[in-house]
């Protein structure tokens, strides 16, 4: 909706001076609404499951996972087109130098050709 924000001032002398603002708040198309991985804990194989708002579009989701001092040890990207309202990411790990613990994961969505991204986040735990 449209809304309007007014600002009126005053300096030491009691002269005053107003301005306003006028701006329009748009609903957000994307939002991603839960994310988890199953299996949790995993060994290689772990898939996220993703629901969100954006049914029937052409999204493009990326997946990063840290390790516990924050680096990045996987990334992938994947794309939907007319997406369902839920979808599940496969993440095929190659675990030679990851060591068992808790990493985290971090889970980004875009509209294809539109801005805005929605994001989400969670652990899981590695087990070999």
């Amino acid at each position: 909706g449209g809304y309007t924000v007014k600002l009126k001032i005053w300096d030491t002398y009691n002269n005053s001076a107003e301005v306003s603002l006028k701006f329009i708040v748009e609903s957000q198309k994307l939002k991603i609404l839960n994310v988890y991985n199953f299996p949790n804990p995993f060994e290689e194989l772990t898939t996220f499951h993703v629901e969100h708002t954006a049914e029937n579009q052409d999204l493009i989701f990326k997946i990063e996972v840290f390790d516990g001092f924050g680096k990045m040890v996987f990334e992938k990207q994947e794309s939907c087109y007319s997406c369902d309202k839920s979808i599940n990411l496969g993440m095929n790990i190659e675990p030679k130098n990851w060591t068992k613990g808790i990493y985290f994961y971090r889970i980004s969505a875009n509209i294809s050709n539109e801005n805005g991204t929605s994001t989400a986040s969670g652990k899981m735990l590695f087990w070999k």
